[in-house]
C-alpha cells in the first residue's frame, strides 16, 4: 500500500499497513526561526511544554511551545555568550539548569530563567564538545569531544572528577542510561562504549562493534536495556543504516536501512498509553521486552514478556509498540516499529518550496507535552535542519486506533 501525506510519502509494506494505524497519524508544524537562519545543530526537552535548540550561530534557545496552535509558540530565554557553534545541549530539570556544549571545548551550565552569565564553566576539552548529558543524581555531567576523551565533571565545583582517554576515540554522541551510572558513546572508530562514570580506569564496562559506517548518534531506551545507533552514508553507497541493539547479549535485534544519506539523530519515542485518562506517558515508554524469535515473523509484535523493571515505569509490559524517531541529511524525519522492516511514517520540514530546497535534519527529540491532562494518546517530537528550522510533530495513537487510518495535519508560522 502507498499512503500519500501532503506530498510526502510513506512507503509501507501491504502486510505493515495495520501496524502504520496502530502506532498512529502524525501531524506538525514548523516554530518562527531562532538562531538567525542558521543551522539546529542540537535539541531535547526542557520539560513540560518547553524545548530546547543550540545553533550554529552561537547561541542556545528555550521555547514554550503549545499543543493547539502556533500563536502560543515563543523563545522565552536565549544564551548568546558562546564564541563558537553550539554543538550540544541538555537539560537538568533538578537544578534548573541547561548545559550547553560549544565548539571551543567548553562546557558551559546556565540557569533556565537568568542572564546570560554562565552558573559554571567547566574547561578542560580540547576540540568541539561532541557528547553531553547529566547525571543529576550525582550532581555531575558527562561529556565527550574530539579529543578523544570523555569527562566526569562535578557540577558543584565545576571540576573535572574523572578523564578517560582512548587512542582514535573520536567521540560522536552520548547518552546516559537511564537510573544507572553508566554512559554509552558512539565513536569514530566504529564502535559503541557503555562506560561506568564512577570508574573510568577499568575501562569500558561493554563494548559493541560491527558498524562499517561512522555511528554518528546514539540513544538509550528510558528502560536502559536497548541502544540505537545510526550511520552515516552517502546516496548510492550503502551506509546510513538504523540499529537497534540489546544491551544484555551484545546483539542487534533489528536493523533498517530507508534513509539515503547520513543519520544524525535518533531517539527513542515515548508512547502514552491508550485509555489513560490522565494522558500521562505511562506503561507505554518507548521500549518493550522484546522476544527475539518475533523477528524471524518480521511482520507481527508479539506479546512482550513480563520485565522485571516494569514497575518502575521504564519498560513496556503491554501491546504497545516500541517506536523510534531518526533525522537525516536526505531531509527527511522518519518514524519507525521495532517489528517492521520499514519506516512507516516518513515526513519533510514545512515551508520550502520542494524537497531540494530542504535542508539536511541534524538532530530530533522527544518532547513533553505542555498540558498532559489534554493529550490523551499523543506524544510529540521536535527535529532542526541546517536551514535553522525547528519544527514538533505529534502522533496521535487514539485517533488512529478509532479510524484505522493513516493521515496528517500541519499548519505553520512561516
Amino acid at each position: 500500500a502507498m499512503w500519500s501525506f501532503m506530498g510526502n510519502a510513506c512507503c509501507l509494506q501491504a502486510s505493515d499497513a495495520s501496524c502504520a494505524s496502530r502506532i498512529g497519524s502524525i501531524g506538525g508544524r514548523a516554530l518562527p526561526p531562532a538562531h538567525g537562519g542558521n543551522s539546529v545543530s542540537s535539541i531535547c526537552s526542557g520539560g513540560p511544554g518547553v524545548l530546547i535548540t543550540g545553533g550554529h550561530d552561537g547561541s542556545a534557545a528555550m521555547w514554550q511551545w503549545c499543543v493547539d496552535g502556533d500563536a502560543g509558540d515563543v523563545v522565552t530565554h536565549r544564551w548568546s555568550e558562546h564564541p563558537g557553534p553550539v554543538t550540544r545541549v541538555a537539560h537538568l530539570p533538578l537544578a534548573g539548569r541547561v548545559l550547553t556544549g560549544c565548539r571551543d571545548g567548553v562546557v558551559r551550565a546556565w540557569p533556565s530563567f537568568d542572564d546570560d552569565t554562565p552558573a559554571l564553566t567547566l574547561c578542560g576539552h580540547t576540540l568541539t564538545v561532541t557528547g553531553l548529558d547529566g547525571l543529576e543524581e550525582l550532581s555531575a555531567a558527562c561529556s565527550g569531544s574530539r579529543d578523544y576523551t570523555l569527562r566526569h565533571w562535578d557540577l558543584h565545583t565545576a571540576k573535572c572528577v574523572q578523564m578517560t582517554a582512548v587512542s582514535r576515540n573520536v567521540v560522536t554522541s552520548l547518552r546516559r542510561c537511564p537510573g544507572e551510572c553508566t554512559v554509552v558513546q558512539s565513536s569514530e572508530d566504529l564502535k559503541i562504549r557503555t562506560w561506568d562514570v564512577r570508574d573510568f580506569s577499568s575501562g569500558p564496562c561493554q563494548t559493541l562493534e560491527g558498524h562499517v559506517n561512522i555511528p554518528q548518534c546514539i540513544d538509550v531506551s528510558p528502560c536502559g536495556r536497548y541502544i540505537l545507533s545510526c550511520s552515516n552514508g552517502f546516496e548510492g553507497s550503502g551506509g546510513s543504516e538504523v540499529r537497534f541493539w540489546d544491551r544484555r547479549t551484545g546483539k542487534v535485534l533489528q536493523e533498517w536501512r530507508d534513509h539515503d544519506m547520513s543519520v544524525n539523530g535518533c531517539v527513542f519515542l515515548p508512547l502514552p498509553v491508550i485509555g489513560n485518562n490522565d494522558g500521562r506517558i505511562g506503561a507505554a515508554s518507548g521500549c518493550s521486552t522484546f522476544d527475539e524469535t518475533s523477528l524471524q515473523g518480521r511482520h507481527r509484535f508479539t506479546t512482550p514478556k513480563a520485565d522485571k523493571c516494569a514497575g518502575s515505569g521504564g519498560c513496556v509490559n503491554s501491546l504497545a509498540p516500541c517506536v523510534v524517531v531518526t533525522a537525516s541529511t536526505d531531509r527527511t524525519v522518519r518514524v519507525f516499529d521495532y517489528s517492521y522492516h520499514r519506516a512507516l511514517h516518513t515526513r519533510r520540514f514545512d515551508g520550502y518550496g520542494s524537497s531540494r530546497e530542504a535542508g539536511p535534519v541534524l538532530c530530533c527529540a522527544a518532547l513533553e507535552p505542555p498540558t498532559v491532562c489534554a493529550d490523551n494518546g499523543k506524544a510529540y517530537f521536535a527535529a532542526g535542519d541546517l536551514g535553522g528550522r525547528t519544527q514538533v510533530w505529534v502522533l496521535n495513537r487514539e485517533d488512529s486506533m478509532k479510524t484505522g487510518n493513516v493521515r496528517t495535519f500541519a499548519h505553520t508560522t512561516a
